[in-house]
């Protein structure tokens, strides 16, 4: 006598009139929720940090990143565009009404021009230079000779650079 094995099969349907139960009912995501999602996704919120402010309305707890992964599929897919597009028509909208901002960052990130002898202003408050400020660059002392030597003579911005080692004690510098 042979034992027969009995499998599942998904493609036939339970006799009529018989309920099959599989779990928990399915989330439907509201349109707040998917707004949302958008949203956090795009700013490149981690699923679980998003999925754990997602609350399911028939549980009143935080659904999973499974449940985050098949329910929010289309808006995790096109978050990072959709964040892209709005911030690139904003900054394409700024260029267009001249705001100095946008047309600096234009010329500096696209188009590559560099100048470090251009002094940039924002919110018209006066500049450094007005008001005293001065900028020294250290670097630390336990370079090495070659990198020492080269950087001796170096500047950076127009600011010398100088050995930590010559620093004063006075200015409250404490020295290894």
């Amino acid at each position: 006598m042979s034992v027969a094995t009995i499998k599942h099969n998904p493609n036939i349907s339970a006799p009529s009139g018989a309920k099959r139960s599989r779990g928990q009912p399915k989330f439907i995501p509201s349109t707040e929720q998917k707004n949302f999602v958008s949203v956090m996704a795009g700013m490149r919120m981690s699923h679980a940090e998003i999925a754990g402010v997602i609350i399911n309305p028939r549980t009143q707890k935080p659904i999973d990143d499974m449940t985050l992964r098949r329910a929010f599929a289309t808006e995790l897919a096109a978050a990072k565009a959709k964040i892209k597009s709005l911030v690139s028509t904003r900054f394409y909208e700024a260029l267009l009404r001249g705001e100095q901002w946008a047309i600096n960052f234009g010329l500096r990130h696209f188009l590559g021009y560099r100048n470090e002898d251009v002094t940039f202003s924002l919110g018209g408050g006066t500049n450094a230079e007005d008001e005293g400020i001065s900028v020294t660059f250290v670097r630390p002392s336990k370079w090495g000779r070659d990198e020492a030597d080269k950087m001796a003579s170096a500047k950076i911005l127009g600011a010398p650079v100088l050995d930590y080692s010559e620093l004063p004690d006075s200015k409250g510098f404490s020295k290894p």
